[in-house]
């Protein structure tokens, strides 16, 4: 009738349970950026260490520190996103420090203040994100449009990465091209 030496879950949640509230909001609303915390709630995922994997063979090349670099301002950007979404949805706004703005009643319904600020800035700071990552996708895959100086067209610097769109390159033109599907 005892717990079985093979079942360590009440170790596990006995670890969550030692979490802060706002990291158990992270693992349970899965914003966690540990591999570790997609399966499971304990020590492991207490902290954001995604880092780029390095495999048992020595890695050589200069992309490694480039995307370390990325990772990280996408770790630190996430990580503002997340706070704001936390503060947004779940923090209590604290009375002394509420917005003393005066704003214009247009009755449209729009909301406004720092609350839904937050928000919206989760949202914007995501998007950038995106950007980002389609950057990197672009410079570790050597996407990037070249001049016939073999340099880096400046006009180019977003690649977009979603569902509704694909890329193709135009070989004869040497340009790419963004279309819907």
């Amino acid at each position: 009738m005892g717990i079985a030496i093979e079942d360590n879950s009440h170790l596990d949640e006995q670890e969550y349970q030692s979490f802060s509230e706002y990291r158990k909001w992270c693992l349970d609303s899965f914003l966690s950026l540990s591999e570790h915390g997609l399966y499971c709630k304990c020590y492991g995922s207490a902290r954001d260490n995604l880092t780029i994997p390095l495999t048992t063979r020595a890695i050589s090349g200069d992309f490694i520190l480039p995307m370390e670099k990325v990772l990280n301002r996408l770790k630190s950007e996430f990580g503002l996103a997340r706070l704001m979404l936390y503060e947004y949805k779940v923090a209590k706004s604290d009375n002394d420090i509420d917005d003393d703005a005066c704003y214009a009643e247009l009755y449209d319904n729009e909301l406004l203040g720092t609350n839904i600020e937050k928000l919206r800035t989760a949202f914007r700071i995501c998007f950038g994100i995106l950007d980002k990552i389609g950057n990197a996708v672009a410079l570790l895959f050597d996407l990037q449009l070249k001049n016939s100086k073999g340099k880096v067209k400046s006009d180019l610097h977003i690649f977009i990465l979603s569902g509704n769109l694909k890329m193709k390159k135009d070989f004869k033109s040497s340009k790419l091209m963004i279309m819907k599907v």
